[in-house]
């Protein structure tokens, strides 16, 4: 499966921000590894991304995760840079353990 993530456009100029709504939701696991591969890589040069999921996988590798309620920022996990596989289950944790006490 391919996802374009071209940079986007504005009066010719490139916006450094995408904003993506479930993007490995359909997906399979494969799939999905790749597209975060790809999300971070793209982070890591400059441009940010704002994704929406409920995957705990997902949120593990992103640097910063918000738990919004109702349209409201309730919290937030500030991780930092998502550099190695071996961080993905203490992060895990984390998110679990903070979605809990958030009343997830």
């Amino acid at each position: 499966m391919c996802i374009p993530l071209n940079p986007l456009k504005s009066s010719g100029a490139e916006v450094g921000l995408h904003f993506m709504d479930e993007p490995t939701g359909a997906l399979n696991q494969q799939n999905s590894r790749e597209v975060m591969k790809e999300l971070n890589r793209i982070n890591a040069e400059g441009t940010t991304v704002m994704l929406v999921t409920h995957d705990m996988k997902v949120a593990a590798k992103s640097d910063r995760v918000l738990y919004i309620e109702d349209g409201n920022i309730k919290g937030e996990i500030v991780f930092g840079k998502y550099t190695d596989s071996q961080q993905i289950r203490e992060r895990e944790r984390q998110i679990s353990g903070w979605l809990m006490e958030m009343g997830f």
